[in-house]
């Protein structure tokens, strides 16, 4: 899940990721991990190619069970990057 806030108030960007022991209902789907993020107004021109990565990312169900996995902030990051460097040009 990748909610998402309208209007930007974020001092900082960051990034929050929730990985649940049980899916919950979101909608009509069920989800297992959730990505909260805040971006700052100086961030801002990054937005549509953050969530166009992320999006590409969270469409793979391999990707999220490989992020349910992760128990250090650095095993995410390196899932993430690994990622970036395979698909984006």
């Amino acid at each position: 899940a990748l909610p998402h806030a309208t209007i930007v108030h974020a001092l900082k960007t960051s990034v929050a990721i929730a990985t649940l022991s049980e899916a919950i209902e979101w909608g009509n789907q069920k989800v297992s991990v959730a990505m909260l993020f805040a971006i700052a107004k100086e961030d801002i021109h990054y937005l549509n190619y953050f969530y166009a990565i992320i999006s590409r990312f969270a469409m793979d169900e391999v990707n999220i069970q490989r992020l349910a996995k992760c128990v250090t902030f650095d095993a995410v990051i390196a899932l993430l990057y690994e990622f970036y460097l395979q698909n984006v040009q």
